[in-house]
This record gives C-alpha cells, structure tokens and sequence, in this order.
C-alpha cells in the first residue's frame, strides 16, 4: 500500500548528529572500534540524588498524569536555581516543562510564528532550529557571523525584515563552542529592543564555560527580561539526556499558551523524569562542577593535540564540549566524515549539518583516553592530506 505523507513530512531534514551517531554504533554493533566523537552529551552518570529520587518516585507509585506544566515543585526548583545561578526571578507560572529543551523549542516555535514569519538564526547553527521553525510555517534566516563564529548588530541588520519575529542566541554554542561576552550581548541587546523582537535563549550550556570566565545573561540586561525566553534542561547540564526534561521561562502569556499546546500533543513530560529533575536542581550542583573541570581538562589536551596542525582553524571553544574546526583538506564536509570515519574510525559531524560547509565538529564529552587517540588520528590525517 502506498502511503501519502504530508509535504512537511517530506520536506524535513533528518537530524545529521544523531544520524552521526547511529552510523557510528552500526559499525561498533559490527565490531569494528570506533572511536565516536559524534554525540553532544556527556559520558557522566547522573546525578545520585536524582537516580535515587527516579527509585522512590517508583516505590512510591508516582505514576500518575501531573499537571501538564510539570509539577509545582519541580518549577518552583527550576525557578530557585535561576535565581541562584542568574539572579533572575521568575514566578512558576512562567514555567513550562517539557520533554527534553527540543520539545521545549517546538512548542515555542509553534506557539510563536504564523506562516511566513522570520527567525533570525546565527550561523553556525544547532541542526534542529531551522527545521523546528519552517514545521511551524516560519521562515529561519540565516545570519553569518564573522571570523569569531559570532553575529554582531551590524550582520543581524541585514537580515532584518518587517517579518522577523526573533533572534535565536545561543551561547555557550553548540557546534562552535563560542560564548558571548556581556558587551557583546548588551549590543546585541540594544538592537533588538530597538526592533522590538524577542529573544529566543537557548542557555543548554551554560554551566560548561571555562578559565574561571562567568555565564551571562542576555535576559539580565537592562529592558531584556520581557523581551526574553530561556531555554534550560537537564540534559546537559546534570548528564540527563535520555530522561528528557526540559523548561522555558519567560511572560506568564506565552507559558499559558505552550500550556495549551502541550495539553493537546504530550500532555505531561515523564512523572518519573521529573521527579529525577527535581532532585538534581535541589541537590548541590556537585557533579556539574566535576563535569565543567573534566571538560575543560579535555578541551585542553585536544587544543594541545591539534595546535601544531598546519592548517587547521577553528573559534576558541570557551564553552560547551566541541570543537568547530576547518581545515583546506576539507572541501566536502559529509564526505570527509565518511573518508575519516572509514578510514581513522572516527566519527565527527559534517558542518553542513550546521549550516557551515567545510567545517566538522567534534564532541570531546568522551574519556582523555579516547580524546587523546582520536585526536592524535584526527592530526596525523590532515597532516597528510
């Protein structure tokens, strides 16, 4: 039987990272030892607080609908922790709970954009973002940043139009690993409330920002909060990624209306999940402070790895755990993943995926033992190429 499929079925793109990582498990399945630097999240367990919240929440038979929001304790700690962590303060009913920060973007985009509205999305970009935005009838408008993989006022005025609606910022940045520094937001700041758009912060790293530099805020910028939506999860930060919470805060009207979407398609994110999340934003932050000095330990063994490397350039990664590199051997992103990975059996990302031919990106959210001899196959290959 031959089945129609919608045209915005057809016209999506599938997600190259987690194709990456499917390609590179299939060869490990066939015995072959990849060494897969593919994968954005980290190779840390989570939390015991939470692992142990997970198992009461079972013995306790917490298993039940919850208010689809997620539960008031665990917005009320997600709330606690921005305050905390940002100084910004929000109310629980400007918090929704989804599942994972994708579904959080989904419903944002949906709730946000009419057909034919713009979103303005600095390039390189997370591969999710522009096909997020056209399912939602949007228009994603690529905006190149300069030689620091960063957009500034005068890049984001080119683009602008009477139909854009909001700038996606995110920083740490995933593939780059760039961060934005408070000047740089406060500029970036001043033009959008001159536009009068929103801004769509996608803060996933901001707890993996390295040499004692801080995380800032765009939201915390003068005349920013209203004009702000923070995307958090914990994910990344509490090495969640297969439990899949995720949150937005921002105005307590659009929190109403992803509400209502979210009553309509999942209704409530995992019972069970959330309670793990609850545990880990209450607990004491422990384990993200061991993960944000592991990763920046291995960052540095890979820039000291790849530093000699004649050719090769990439943006300083302050934050995150990848590395966005090109290099003159690269004319062909995707197939010089696939050369490399056959080849060296490494798996890295085409940049294509991010909007950024002839660029790769490689996770370092694996142990200094594989970093070490990934990175030392990743050098001797364009060494002699």
């Amino acid at each position: 039987m031959n089945i129609k499929l919608s045209q915005r079925i057809i016209n999506l793109a599938p997600s190259a990272t987690l194709a990456a990582g499917r390609k590179a498990k299939e060869l490990q399945a066939q015995g072959v030892k990849v060494l897969n630097l593919s994968v954005g999240e980290p190779d840390f367990p989570a939390p015991i607080e939470a692992k142990e919240a997970v198992v009461a929440a079972v013995r306790d038979n917490f298993s039940q609908y919850t208010d689809s929001r997620g539960i008031v304790p665990l917005r009320e700690a997600i709330c606690r922790r921005f305050r905390e962590d940002t100084g910004l303060v929000y109310g629980i009913n400007q918090v929704v709970v989804s599942c994972g920060s994708k579904h959080t973007l989904y419903n944002l985009f949906q709730s946000l954009l009419d057909s034919g509205d713009e979103v303005l999305v600095p390039v390189p970009y997370w591969t999710s973002y522009p096909e997020m935005v056209k399912l939602a009838g949007g228009v994603p408008v690529f905006v190149p940043g300069g030689t620091d993989l960063k957009v500034k006022p005068e890049n984001l005025e080119r683009f602008f139009t009477d139909k854009t609606r909001c700038l996606i910022i995110n920083s740490p940045n995933n593939p780059s690993g760039v961060v934005y520094t408070k000047k740089e937001l406060e500029d970036i700041a001043r033009w959008v409330q001159d536009k009068g758009i929103l801004v769509i912060s996608d803060d996933a790293y901001q707890h993996f920002i390295y040499d004692e530099q801080s995380f800032c805020s765009i939201a915390g910028l003068p005349g920013m909060e209203e004009r702000t939506i923070i995307v958090g999860a914990a994910s990344k930060t509490y090495a969640m990624t297969g439990w899949r919470i995720g949150w937005f805060l921002g105005s307590q009207e659009l929190a109403d209306a992803c509400a209502k979407l979210q009553d309509q398609s999942t209704s409530n994110p995992c019972s069970l999940s959330q309670m793990a999340a609850l545990a880990a934003l209450s607990g004491n932050q422990q384990s993200v402070q061991e993960m944000r000095r592991a990763f920046q330990n291995r960052r540095d063994l890979l820039l000291k790895i790849l530093f000699p490397v004649k050719g090769i350039s990439f943006p300083f990664p302050a934050g995150a755990f990848y590395l966005f590199f090109t290099h003159p051997a690269i004319k062909d992103s995707v197939d010089f993943a696939s050369r490399f990975l056959e080849e060296a059996q490494v798996a890295l990302v085409p940049g294509k995926a991010f909007g950024m031919e002839g660029y790769l990106r490689l996770s370092y959210a694996v142990s200094e033992e594989v970093l070490a001899e990934a990175g030392n196959r990743l050098a001797a290959y364009l060494s002699k190429t």
